[in-house]
């Protein structure tokens, strides 16, 4: 992608491109001495593992807690002199980076979820 949605869907991207030969979706994997039906092709479909999209989904949640780890840490001192976030004390920065990724993955999954819809 180019442009806004390019930046945007950069970890994804980024996951997509380092798994991108081996990464097996939905398919039909199997091979056949004849002429199979249809119907028979779709019984042999092979679903994705659950624990490899879990690995995918905390990769890209890693990623994205990093990104926004280095785009606030220039900003933790102006965070810490802010006095409703005194409580959190030095770890301030971990609290925020984790705020922002976790609100830009759901965010990331309600768009994808209204285009897929």
């Amino acid at each position: 992608g180019q442009g806004v949605m390019g930046c945007l869907c950069c970890t994804c991207n980024t996951i997509a491109c380092l798994v991108a030969r081996e990464l097996a979706s939905d398919e039909i994997y199997f091979a056949s001495a004849g002429i199979v039906s249809v119907d028979e092709a779709f019984k042999k479909i092979r679903p994705r593992h659950p624990c490899r999209v879990w690995h995918f989904r905390t990769i890209g949640l890693l990623l994205l807690f990093a990104a926004v780890w280095m785009m606030l840490s220039p900003f933790l001192d102006q965070f810490r002199s802010i006095p409703a976030l005194a409580p959190y004390g030095s770890s301030i920065g971990l609290v925020e980076a984790s705020s922002g990724a976790f609100g830009l993955s759901m965010a990331v999954a309600g768009v994808a979820h209204g285009c897929y819809r």
